[in-house]
């Protein structure tokens, strides 16, 4: 496995600072169920990990006029 940055935002701010700076270094993570399969058999080496999480900004379910938005790091 190679050993990846790792960053861990913590509000939609700080996580387009960090999408501005590192930009195609960035891989995107929520929890990694995935992605740390592939790296330990060498199939992805991302250079920088960055963890969505823990961000409270994308975990939300909402009914609005109507239509149900759900963020992209709600969990089941």
């Amino acid at each position: 496995m190679n050993n990846a940055e790792y960053i861990k935002p913590k509000d939609l701010k700080e996580l387009l600072q960090v999408m501005e700076e590192y930009k195609e270094r960035v891989t995107v993570i929520a929890g990694g169920t995935n992605l740390i399969p592939q790296m330990r058999n060498s199939e992805k080496s991302p250079e920088l990990l960055v963890d969505l999480s823990d961000m409270k900004d994308l975990s939300f379910i909402k009914e609005e006029n109507g239509s149900i938005s759900i963020g992209a790091a709600t969990t089941i």
